[in-house]
């Protein structure tokens, strides 16, 4: 017979785009269930979304050069990556 204890998780997402698509509010709502006890997480974050020339902008005057750009596909949305180096 197996005693282990139980342990389940599970995390819920919403997100929603604000001012023509340059920001958005998440929320976040996780379950931890470890044996017999269940906790409850909730979160909320707000995101700006910003173009390849700002983030390049904002950079360069402090230092940092764009080393490195990478694109994946996560759940069928581009997500692209810059790495940057001092």
């Amino acid at each position: 017979m197996n005693q282990s204890a139980v342990h389940k998780q599970f995390v819920l997402v919403g997100e929603e785009k604000e001012n023509g698509g340059e920001s958005g509010l998440m929320n976040f709502y996780a379950e931890v269930i470890e044996g017999e006890r269940t906790m409850r997480f909730f979160g909320s974050t707000r995101k700006h979304y910003h173009p390849e020339e700002r983030l390049l902008a904002l950079a360069e005057p402090v230092g940092f050069r764009l080393l490195e750009e990478r694109k994946l596909t996560v759940d069928q949305e581009e997500v692209q990556f810059f790495i940057l180096q001092k």
